[in-house]
């Protein structure tokens, strides 16, 4: 079985924080919190995200599936 790593963006916090209590796991990432700020931007350069993307969507929710979609 294959792994994949997946991500998703967000405009606002509500919307991340909901989407990872609808999926019920996943690691919340804020460009915008010390903690996690760097783990923001290596998601966002793996996803191939420009600066005007990060800009607008400050907020990820990043997880491993065995599911390719």
């Amino acid at each position: 079985m294959m792994n994949y790593h997946k991500r998703r963006f967000f405009q606002s916090e509500a919307g991340a924080v909901a989407f990872q209590k609808m999926l019920g796991y996943g690691l919340f990432l804020c460009l915008e919190q010390d903690s996690t700020s760097f783990d923001y931007v290596v998601e966002a350069l793996m996803a191939g995200k420009d600066a005007n993307f990060v800009a607008s969507h400050p907020y990820c929710v990043a997880w491993q599936s065995s599911q390719e979609n």
